[in-house]
C-alpha cells in the first residue's frame, strides 16, 4: 500500500482500517505479514518520538495469503465470542451470521460448521494446528426446568419452567414469588459476577446485552447445580443467586411457570433489608 487507491476488497479494507494504527502497523511487520517504511518527516512535523507512522505498507507473500483469511473468512467480528456478547448476543455461536450488524464483515455463508483453522491448512504445518482450541456448542435441551432462587440462606424459592420459556419470563415469575414490583430493570450474570458482560437484561436495558425476552431458557445451555446471579432494581441492587435445581428432559411441557417451593417471608421491596 501507498498512496496508490487499493484495488481489491481486502486491500480497500486494510487500507481504512490502518490508518492511524501507528505502531500497530510495526506489530504485524513483526508477524510478518507486511514491511513497512517509516514517514520520518511527518513524524518530524510532529515532534514527537513516541509516534510512528507508515508512509508505505509492503504486503509480504506471506501476509498476502493472510489477509483474505483474516478480513473475510475468520474476521474477528463474526468469531470473537467476547466481541459479539458486547453487541448483544448471548448464545454465541462462532462463525454464525451477524444479521448485518457489523459492516467489516463481508461474507453472509454461515461457516458455524467448519473448523476455525480450516483456512489455515495450507499455511501451516499439521503439527502447528493440533493446537487449536476446539468450539462446543451449547446443547438445547428440552424439558422442564427447576431453579433455586435464594436472597438469603434462609429466603428461597424454587421455580418451575418449560424449555421455552424466556428468560424474561424467568424474571417475571422471580418478581412475583417475592411480591415485588416490576418496575425497575434486571439482569442475570452467567458467569456469578456482578456487572459482568456475560449478561442477559431486560428487554430494556440500554447497554447492549442480551434481550431476555429473546432468549428460551433452552437456549442459555444450562446445567444441573450451575449458578448464577440475578440482580433486580440497580439503584438497590436486590441481588439473588441461582442455582439450577433440577433439569427434567422427559417432562411434558408447562403452560406457565410456577413456584414449586417457598422458604422464609420475602423483604419488604423498599425498606433497610440490606
Amino acid at each position: 500500500m501507498g498512496s496508490e487507491e487499493p484495488k481489491t476488497d481486502v486491500g480497500r479494507i486494510l487500507a481504512s482500517c490502518t490508518y492511524d494504527w501507528y505502531y500497530f502497523n510495526l506489530y504485524f511487520e513483526w508477524l510478518g505479514l507486511w514491511i513497512c517504511e517509516e514517514d520520518v518527516e511527518r513524524k518530524e512535523q510532529r515532534d514527537s518520538k513516541s509516534v510512528y507512522y507508515a508512509k508505505k505498507i509492503e504486503v509480504t507473500q506471506f501476509g498476502t495469503q493472510m489477509m483474505p483469511i483474516l478480513l473475510i473468512s475468520r474476521n474477528v467480528c463474526a468469531w470473537n465470542i467476547a466481541l459479539r456478547r458486547e453487541d448483544g448476543e448471548f448464545n454465541v455461536i462462532p462463525g454464525s451470521i451477524l444479521d448485518g450488524r457489523f459492516g467489516a464483515y463481508l461474507s453472509d455463508e454461515d461457516q458455524s460448521a467448519q473448523p476455525f483453522f480450516q483456512p489455515f491448512i495450507n499455511l501451516f504445518s499439521k503439527d502447528e494446528l493440533m493446537h487449536t482450541l476446539p468450539r462446543n456448542r451449547k446443547q438445547f435441551i428440552d424439558g422442564r426446568y427447576t431453579f433455586k432462587v435464594s436472597l438469603t440462606n434462609k429466603i428461597w424459592r424454587k421455580l418451575t419452567f418449560s424449555a421455552k420459556h424466556t428468560m424474561d419470563d424467568f424474571h417475571q415469575i422471580i418478581i412475583k414469588a417475592f411480591e415485588f414490583d416490576d418496575d425497575h430493570l434486571y439482569s442475570f450474570f452467567m458467569d456469578g459476577e456482578k456487572w459482568s458482560h456475560d449478561c442477559i437484561a431486560s428487554p430494556n436495558d440500554d447497554f447492549g446485552h442480551a434481550d431476555a425476552s429473546k432468549i428460551q431458557i433452552c437456549a442459555v445451555g444450562f446445567i444441573t447445580r450451575q449458578k448464577f446471579l440475578y440482580i433486580y432494581d440497580y439503584g438497590d441492587e436486590w441481588t439473588f443467586l441461582i442455582e439450577v435445581d433440577d433439569i427434567n428432559e422427559n417432562a411434558e411441557q408447562i403452560l406457565n411457570p410456577y413456584v414449586q417451593e417457598t422458604r422464609g417471608e420475602a423483604p419488604e421491596q423498599y425498606s433497610d433489608f440490606y
